[in-house]
């Protein structure tokens, strides 16, 4: 069966946007950009929406949430960049974007076919071959929804890795006994499958949102701007690099992509923290112990507890044994009764 020429396969892409276009006047707004808006009754009617009437209160505690981060100022990129408390996170947040992309995915994505021919099937063979990528990408990726919730961010992130660097050494292999022996396109096939499932279940998600985990409200904004940047471009780097690359080196570009796997594995597993049920403060006390310094939410609540009293710094009480004269009188303002 003849396939469909480029330009059909590319308009096709336009129904999914057809169907965002009808679906999405159904939709309601982005509850947390009513509420900073300054509309909540709106906000609050769109999380109800979300949630159900049955979570009114969640809906209450995120409105609260909602309140607390309206008054928050937005970091800027140059604070990110020169606070080390921040900058180390960020850090962490790049190389997470750099492994999705410098591992070499899309190369094996955008030249899959190409890869499938060298290894030795023909032009029909290679682009049927190459339907079964993107078809595993796919299913692999629905069951990653799954493992990140159970098995953990880190574990999930350095078990795909070891598994890309195996796919990647016996692809690399085959390409080479493919040149001198025939017979080694099925490995090859089964190769570049597997390096499609290692990323799928662990690099290829877990970035995205990877960044919004190490990161308040205050800087996610603009660390999620930087990452994203990053990523892209790294994307457009291996896009425009592999065919030279290959073209001058051959199946040894497979050993570039090994390299920075390897190096991505010994910086995640030293560098960066589980995220797993790990609150921000959490995550940015991990950082913070590295750094010897205290975690951003420390900060925050502090400039927070002065904007609540026209900028003057509060002093924490002191114990009542403590105070000149020994014990004190408990008071019976709401703020000393016991709850």
């Amino acid at each position: 069966m003849p396939f469909l020429g480029w330009h059909i396969l590319f308009a096709i892409t336009v129904i999914p946007g057809l169907i965002q276009v009808v679906l999405m006047p159904f939709t309601p707004q982005s509850p947390k950009h009513l509420y900073l808006k300054g509309n909540h009754e709106k906000a609050e009617d769109a999380l109800i929406w979300l949630r159900g009437y049955n979570q009114l209160d969640a809906v209450g505690d995120e409105l609260a949430q909602y309140q607390k981060e309206s008054r928050v100022e937005r970091l800027t990129a140059k604070t990110l960049f020169t606070e080390k408390r921040l900058r180390q996170p960020l850090f962490s947040a790049v190389v997470m974007m750099l492994t999705q992309q410098l591992t070499g995915i899309n190369a094996v994505i955008y030249f899959s076919t190409t890869i499938f021919e060298s290894a030795g099937l023909n032009e029909h063979n290679a682009r049927l071959a190459t339907v079964g990528v993107g078809t595993i990408n796919v299913i692999a990726t629905i069951f990653a929804v799954y493992f990140v919730e159970h098995i953990g961010r880190k574990k999930l992130m350095i078990g795909g890795l070891l598994g890309m660097m195996l796919s990647s050494g016996v692809l690399f292999g085959s390409l080479i006994m493919e040149e001198q022996v025939r017979g080694f396109e099925a490995a090859s096939v089964m190769a570049v499958y597997a390096f499609i499932i290692f990323f799928a279940i662990g690099p290829g998600p877990i970035p995205w949102f990877f960044t919004t985990e190490v990161f308040n409200t205050q800087a996610r904004p603009v660390a999620t701007a930087i990452t994203v940047t990053v990523n892209w471009f790294a994307n457009f780097v291996v896009g425009l690099s592999f065919e030279p690359l290959e073209n001058t080196i051959g199946p040894y570009v497979f050993v570039l992509f090994g390299i920075f796997q390897f190096m991505s594995v010994v910086y995640i597993h030293f560098l960066v923290p589980e995220t797993k049920d790990k609150t921000v403060d959490e995550i940015l006390e991990y950082y913070a112990k590295k750094n010897k310094k205290q975690p951003e939410t420390v900060d925050a609540e502090k400039n927070e507890r002065q904007d609540d009293n026209n900028g003057e710094e509060v002093e924490e009480p002191a114990d009542n044994n403590e105070q000149e004269g020994g014990p004190q009188t408990p008071q019976t303002s709401e703020q000393t009764r016991p709850e």
